[in-house]
């Protein structure tokens, strides 16, 4: 590819250990569950994973421990071709992991995340991040900063566009993330994060955003909304297929849509490349089988098509 964009991840990837239930407990009762096995995940690390398969320019940045899984997992980067220049270490860190329940390739997700706290800029990081055109995160990521606000400041200072992924809203620090919301250029909102939005912030919180943020609200199996200039709205409908993991696929739909506008492509186009890279994705096991080549995920869209 020529002149690759590049995209600073700032988050973790982790292990994901998979169980298969036997029926889908409520609150007080007990299921059986089977070992599927450990696969390599995290919402960031599979955003990067994906986004370095199509030739984008990708550093992950974040801070984590020396153990033996953190070290599988770093392998795993830097076989998908991600860079981590940026990432620092500190021994005293737990383990980041997600527990994955699958029951008709659904599932429910535990997560244990993240103990890291107090994340100062460094000046190879600022410098890195100033040669970027998007830097990719969650508020839950930036809320590990000393100072989230100026952070931030610093990470635009370069022109980066500023993606973040939209899942939880956090009521005891909502004026914070309502600050970072509003300083983001583009927000992929699934249905949890705009169910949250909507209770925490208001119903017109979109009408609230800055008047040319994107919002690509994602929707499962009833596709996906983009939203541009609280104007413009594509309605970009799911391909049919048949789940075995859909872990990852909002992971594999982000990094699609922002691959196809660093090329150049519009909305409506980026969106359907991410539709059908998502859709390729949950056909198969584990968060990173959304890392493909285009060439891939294209050959899927034409044998949808028919072609």
């Amino acid at each position: 590819m020529d002149n690759p964009a590049k995209i600073i991840m700032i988050g973790s990837g982790c292990i994901d250990e998979y169980y298969e239930l036997d029926y889908v407990p409520a609150l007080g009762e007990k299921t059986c569950c089977k070992p599927v096995g450990k696969i390599v995940g995290g919402m960031i690390g599979n955003a990067a994973a994906v986004a370095a398969s199509y030739g984008m320019d990708v550093y992950l940045m974040d801070r984590v421990n020396r153990s033996e899984d953190t070290q599988t997992v770093l392998e795993d980067f830097r076989q998908n071709g991600v860079k981590l220049d940026l990432v620092e270490f500190d021994k005293t860190l737990p383990d980041v992991k997600c527990l994955i329940f699958l029951k008709d390739g659904e599932r429910i997700i535990y997560v244990i995340p993240t103990r890291k706290s107090q994340l100062v800029l460094t000046e190879q990081q600022l410098r890195t991040i100033g040669e970027a055109q998007y830097v990719y995160t969650t508020l839950a990521e930036l809320r590990c900063f000393r100072e989230p606000e100026a952070s931030v400041a610093a990470m635009r200072d370069g022109g980066a566009k500023l993606v973040l992924d939209v899942e939880y809203i956090e009521q005891s620090q909502l004026e914070l993330e309502w600050y970072l919301l509003q300083e983001a250029d583009i927000l992929f909102v699934n249905e949890e994060g705009d169910r949250q939005l909507r209770e925490k912030v208001g119903e017109d919180y979109q009408e609230r955003l800055k008047q040319d943020t994107v919002i690509v609200l994602t929707k499962g199996r009833e596709g996906s909304v983009v939203y541009t200039g609280n104007t413009c709205r594509h309605v970009v409908p799911a391909y049919s297929v048949e789940p075995v993991d859909t872990t990852g696929a909002g992971d594999t739909f982000n990094a699609s849509f922002v691959y196809g506008l660093s090329r150049g492509w519009d909305m409506l186009r980026s969106a359907q490349f991410a539709s059908a890279a998502a859709a390729r994705a949950i056909s198969h096991l584990g968060a990173r089988s959304g890392a493909v080549t285009v060439d891939k995920v294209l050959d899927f869209m034409n044998q949808q098509r028919g072609d």
